[in-house]
């Protein structure tokens, strides 16, 4: 497998059954937030779970895995983590980030995404996106993650 391709243990069938899923991922499902107000509320939760264990230092460029619509990132970007970027396979979650201001979004592939990256972050999240991995899968991205 080279950086550029597909994480190749997953079936054809498998592949094309997560992209017709993720493809509407946002309005088909109830998971995301969608309005500014819900934004705002889980913002604030961001603020009270998670502030504590970032590093002091936010110059360094931050990386949240399967970042839906960016609620995370865009919590990075108004932290002062202006590098904060975001990464998901669905479009329609980049464009709905990108309707609230989230900037540095990137809609593709993780593994090779990653894989171009090599210790290029020193810091990384992915909430609520490894289930959505195989456990082959899971291996493969914690040696990407773990090599950056």
């Amino acid at each position: 497998m080279t950086n550029g391709d597909t994480y190749t243990s997953v079936s054809r069938d498998t592949q094309r059954i997560r992209a017709r899923i993720y493809e509407a991922y946002h309005s088909t499902t109830s998971a995301h937030a969608s309005t500014h107000m819900a934004v705002s509320r889980l913002l604030a939760q961001c603020e009270r779970q998670f502030a504590r264990y970032l590093p002091r230092d936010c110059s360094g460029p931050a990386l949240d895995i399967g970042c839906g619509s960016g609620e995370f990132v865009l919590f990075l970007q108004r932290r002062g983590y202006n590098a904060a970027e975001g990464i998901d396979v669905s479009l329609e979650q980049i464009a709905l980030a990108q309707t609230h201001g989230v900037k540095n979004m990137q809609q593709g592939n993780i593994f090779s995404y990653l894989g171009a990256r090599v210790n290029h972050y020193p810091l990384i999240t992915a909430f609520n996106m490894l289930e959505h991995l195989q456990r082959e899968e899971m291996f493969h991205l914690m040696d990407l993650a773990k090599t950056i």
